[in-house]
């Protein structure tokens, strides 16, 4: 049976879409978190109080980015160890895929052609 059949597989398999998923919005926020504390932090410079919280957002939004990327890492690594495929690239859909017969080529400027491989 392949871990993509396992009811565990399955589990981690959509455990990890949903952590995918919500990443890039959460290390947003963390981020945005993060530079709001520093902004705090520099914009009060005369103000102890309003100081000692923007650096504390600071490190609160530390804290989150390790947690999100230990989260993000532990979930990748259990789907790894149990053998499911969980990175599926996202599609851009903008382009027509390159046959596998097809030359690479790229344009040279400075020769003024194209330059196949």
């Amino acid at each position: 049976m392949s871990p993509e059949n396992s009811y565990i597989g399955k589990a981690i398999i959509e455990i990890s879409k949903v952590v995918n998923a919500t990443i890039p919005v959460a290390v947003s926020l963390a981020f945005l978190f993060f530079f709001w504390g520093m902004a705090k932090y520099v914009l009060k410079a005369g103000d102890e109080k309003a100081r000692a919280e923007g650096r504390n957002r600071m490190v609160q939004g530390v804290i989150a980015l390790f947690v999100l990327g230990s989260l993000w890492g532990l979930v990748n690594l259990l789907g790894v160890l149990l053998g499911t495929n969980l990175y599926v690239p996202p599609d851009p859909g903008l382009r027509e895929p390159i046959p596998s017969n097809a030359p690479s080529c790229v344009y040279d400027n400075i020769l003024k052609r194209d330059i196949c491989f």
